[in-house]
C-alpha cells in the first residue's frame, strides 16, 4: 500500500530517509498583507497586489536585482518587487503623485508605504517624462515592470505644448519657484507609446533582462497584435479580463 511505501521504518527495523529539493512555497499570506484597503497611500489606478506580485515574479524580481517602473504612480509595482528583494527605481510624470498631494488618501506618499511594510526605501523616485529619457543610456536594469497609462483609467500623456496655447512665462517661473508647477501635457497615441516603451527597454535592460507590461486588447486579440522590437523576444503573454464595473 502507499502507506507502507511511505513509512519511515523498514521491515528489518532500520529507518527510511527520503531526500528531495525544495522548489517553492505558497505566498498567499503576502497578498493579504499588501491589500489595498489597508495601504497608507493609493490612487485610482493602484495595481491589485496579487497582480503586482505576479508581474514581479515574471520580471524575476530577486535580491540585488535592479527594477524600474517608468510609470510608478503610487508605487504598487515597486512595492511588490521590493518584497522579493529588488532594488527599485521609479519615475512619474505627475509630481503631485510622488508628493502625495493627489490620490485617494491625500497626505501620505510612496515612502510611507515602504515604511508601513518595513521594506528598503526606493533607490530613486524621480519626476520625469519617460519618453524623454533621463536615465543613463546603458544596459543596467534587470527588469522594467510597468502598467502604462493606455487610456482605460488614465490617458497616455507626455510633456508638450498644446496647439494654439499661449504660455504665460511669468506664471510658469513663479510656479516653478514655489514647487507647484505642472507642465503642459499632450496625448500620446497607443502605437507610439508601446513602440517607444520597447525601444526604451531595449536600451536600458541588461542581457536577459525582462520587460513586463500591460497591453489593452479586444476579444479578437492574437499574439500578432503585440508590438515587437529586434533586440527583444517574446517569452510569454497572458490574458486578464477587465471588470465591467
Amino acid at each position: 500500500s502507499r502507506d507502507e511505501d511511505m513509512s519511515t521504518h523498514r521491515s528489518d527495523g532500520f529507518p527510511k530517509y527520503y531526500f528531495g529539493r525544495f522548489l517553492t512555497n505558497s505566498d498567499r499570506d503576502s497578498v493579504y498583507k499588501y491589500r489595498l484597503n489597508a495601504r497608507k497611500y493609493i490612487g485610482t489606478t493602484s495595481m491589485d497586489p496579487e497582480l503586482a506580485m505576479v508581474m514581479a515574479n515574471l520580471g524575476l524580481a530577486r535580491p540585488n536585482s535592479l527594477m524600474l517602473d517608468p510609470f510608478v504612480g503610487t508605487g504598487g509595482l515597486i512595492v511588490a518587487a521590493a518584497h522579493y528583494g529588488s532594488e527599485v527605481f521609479g519615475s512619474e510624470l505627475d509630481g503631485r503623485v510622488l508628493r502625495g498631494t493627489v490620490g485617494i488618501r491625500i497626505g501620505s506618499n510612496i515612502w510611507e508605504n515602504f515604511d508601513q511594510y518595513e521594506l528598503p526605501q526606493p533607490q530613486a523616485l524621480i519626476r520625469n517624462d519617460w519618453s524623454q529619457c533621463m536615465w543613463r543610456n546603458v544596459e543596467w536594469f534587470d527588469s522594467i515592470i510597468c502598467d502604462p497609462p493606455y487610456g482605460v483609467r488614465e490617458p497616455a500623456r507626455v510633456i508638450g505644448v498644446k496647439a494654439n496655447r499661449v504660455i504665460d512665462t511669468a506664471r510658469v517661473e513663479e510656479s516653478v519657484s514655489d514647487g507647484t508647477y505642472v507642465p503642459q501635457r499632450v496625448l500620446m497615441g497607443l502605437d507610439r507609446l508601446f513602440l517607444d516603451l520597447l525601444d526604451f527597454a531595449a536600451r536600458l535592460l541588461v542581457v536577459d533582462g525582462r520587460l513586463v507590461f500591460w497591453l489593452p486588447t479586444t476579444f479578437e486579440y492574437t499574439p500578432d497584435d503585440l508590438p515587437a522590437h529586434p533586440a527583444l523576444r517574446l517569452l510569454c503573454n497572458f490574458e486578464q479580463s477587465l471588470s465591467t464595473r
